[in-house]
């Protein structure tokens, strides 16, 4: 709650780290990229290819948005492409919180293709980088 653990995570931890997947983000078919609008998580072109391996790997519709703030925002303030999929549950925090597990075996569907893609997600990462901010900030 509230970022706790993401920003009290040693720093050296994050060392040699380029890309980070936060499945943490309520519905299905979200990929976030954004606090907000303001504050980016990754660059474009990683967001993109993401919704690429959406298209490849899942039978849902994946597409790039702006969320709220999630441990996301932590990493990239690391200078770490980093975006924040849906994983299926609704009213989270209430008593009413349930999990749609068709749209949670998609998200495992799409992570299942990040990890086949690998190689050609190198290249997107070589040619994109977002910068580094201090975490005080976030």
């Amino acid at each position: 709650m509230g970022l706790i653990g993401a920003r009290n995570v040693d720093e050296t931890f994050l060392w040699g780290i380029d890309a980070a997947f936060v499945l943490d983000r309520r519905g299905s078919g979200d990929i976030v990229t954004s606090c907000g609008g303001y504050e980016p998580f990754c660059h474009l072109a990683f967001g993109e290819w993401v919704e690429d391996i959406g298209r490849k790997y899942s039978h849902g519709e994946w597409r790039c948005t702006n969320g709220g703030s999630s441990d996301a925002r932590i990493w990239a303030s690391h200078g770490i492409q980093t975006v924040n999929l849906s994983v299926g549950y609704q009213w989270e925090h209430t008593d009413d919180e349930c999990l749609d597990v068709d749209a949670c075996y998609e998200t495992v569907n799409v992570m299942m293709g990040v990890f086949e893609e690998a190689r050609s997600l190198r290249g997107v990462l070589r040619e994109v980088r977002i910068p580094r901010r201090r975490t005080s900030a976030s």
